[in-house]
């Protein structure tokens, strides 16, 4: 019987574990990074970082490792949050004690939500360039003293990067892994030529946002969301695939 194949989109460097695991569900994976991370390289954010106090929020993975590299951590002296359990799980990779674990969905609007029991203080957000400003703006109103560092910045890699008619003239996918609105929109761009071929792969999402998008896109069947985002959820979606899959 042949391997369910499923394309994994996240950045390079960021997918082996998940990819290891889908393999341990029998699975053919493929690594296609639809995003390329860069640091930012600035002084004025390495000094920032170092006078770091009170509360500072770490919006991604990306952001922890990235923020790692200007100031190692540990950091004392601060409240520490994070967005998601990867990103958690990440800054105590690190040895940095979280004040609350996040809390489901994992998104901007569910911080907010912990931020409600919360007195009104300064908040330092770590984070790529670009992204939404929800948090800054809503704490802003509540009388919090938000900033912001970028420390990483996003881009789509070129065609020629990734190698694109290999991985999407012949190739036929059963599953796509998403872990982002912005990874999803580089994907179909990057495979203009050959779109028609991806829209009846299963995908599996991190948010209802992506599976808006997804339907946007014109992909023929509704996308999985993973619950909670990230590995744990996708994998439990792959599995519920797979299930369905087996009885047909």
């Amino acid at each position: 019987m042949k391997k369910p194949q499923i394309l994994i989109t996240r950045p390079a460097g960021q997918h082996h574990r998940f990819q290891n695991a889908l393999q341990d569900l029998g699975l053919k994976t493929v690594h296609c990074p639809c995003l390329v991370i860069e640091p930012i390289e600035n002084t004025a954010a390495q000094l920032a970082l170092h006078k770091a106090r009170g509360a500072v929020l770490f919006t991604s993975v990306n952001a922890v490792y990235n923020a790692h590299k200007l100031r190692s951590l540990p950091w004392p002296g601060i409240r520490s949050y994070a967005i998601g359990p990867a990103t958690a799980e990440a800054l105590r990779d690190r040895q940095q004690v979280l004040d609350t674990d996040p809390e489901p969905p994992y998104n901007s609007e569910s911080f907010l939500e912990i931020c409600l029991n919360k007195s009104a203080e300064h908040l330092l957000i770590i984070k790529g360039s670009g992204g939404r400003n929800l948090i800054e703006q809503q704490l802003n109103q509540r009388g919090w003293q938000v900033s912001t560092i970028d420390v990483y910045c996003r881009r789509s890699p070129n065609a020629s990067e990734i190698n694109a008619k290999l991985l999407f003239s012949k190739e036929i996918y059963d599953l796509i892994s998403i872990s982002s609105d912005e990874g999803l929109t580089n994907l179909m761009e990057l495979a203009r030529p050959w779109r028609k071929q991806l829209l009846p792969a299963q995908l599996i999402v991190n948010s209802e946002r992506s599976a808006s998008l997804a339907q946007q896109l014109e992909f023929t069947n509704p996308a999985l969301v993973a619950n909670p985002a990230g590995d744990q959820g996708q994998l439990s979606c792959v599995r519920q695939w797979l299930a369905m899959h087996s009885k047909g």
